[in-house]
């Protein structure tokens, strides 16, 4: 059934049936990237499934995807197949990237970091694989963030797929990144209204997976035109903070 909605409407049933979040930093990826041009290649570190490497290579760009669960990457290789792209772009190890001396234009890392123990050595490793003057484009929970639940809270002492830290804010990025790279902004995203029918969503899904993504479908349309409007209002912190920047 997936495979076939998959087909029917591209990448962007990938985007349709998460919680809206993943919505979030899709469309300000997409916002972000389109000025490149389409020579530009892209590495998407920590791409689980898959999403977003192939929505970018439905964009027309090259870019190749690299996580360590196996059975996340063999979800990401049959989603690639029922797309036509070729699943040979995924793989499972960044240091092969780095002795095969891979160089790519631009790394995304989206909601990885907050993952990872030794975050510094993290950085260090991605910074191998960007050609110099190339980016970096990362996101990962606003250290002042809402919890949307008490899930949110629960912090890891161990690289069990859970989050070792909270979250992040300017200047901690800034003081990992500000060694190897330059013109470093930020933005935000995912508001007051996404994180909001986040929470519905990940209630339901606890019930039913499939009730959690029709149910939330008609409520996309007030997160597209609402969120940004009452989250000011508000004066509601912004679920995740995003990252572009270049290499020195």
């Amino acid at each position: 059934m997936f495979n076939f909605f998959l087909k029917l409407l591209s990448y962007r049933v990938l985007f349709l049936t998460g919680d809206t979040l993943v919505w979030d930093r899709w469309v300000w990826l997409k916002n972000t990237i389109k000025k490149f041009d389409n020579s530009i290649n892209f590495v998407d570190v920590g791409c689980g499934a898959g999403q977003f490497t192939l929505g970018i290579n439905k964009l027309n760009f090259n870019c190749h995807g690299v996580d360590v669960d196996n059975e996340k990457l063999d979800k990401a290789k049959k989603r690639a197949r029922v797309l036509n792209i070729d699943e040979n772009k995924f793989k499972n190890n960044l240091d092969e990237l780095i002795n095969a001396n891979a160089k790519y234009d631009c790394l995304i890392t989206l909601e990885c970091i907050e993952h990872i123990m030794d975050d510094k050595r993290f950085v260090e490793q991605c910074t191998k694989i960007i050609r110099k003057d190339g980016y970096i484009i990362l996101t990962t929970p606003n250290k002042f963030f809402t919890p949307i639940t008490k899930d949110d809270l629960i912090i890891s002492e161990t690289e069990d797929g859970g989050h070792v830290r909270l979250g992040y804010d300017q200047q901690m990025l800034s003081s990992l990144f500000k060694e190897d790279f330059y013109d470093i902004q930020f933005h935000y995203c995912s508001g007051y209204v996404s994180q909001k029918i986040t929470y519905l969503y990940r209630k339901i899904f606890k019930i039913n997976k499939y009730i959690a993504i029709f149910s939330i479908l008609p409520l996309r349309l007030f997160q597209i035109l609402l969120d940004d409007v009452i989250t000011k209002l508000l004066k509601y912190n912004m679920y995740s903070i995003c990252l572009v920047a270049r290499k020195k």
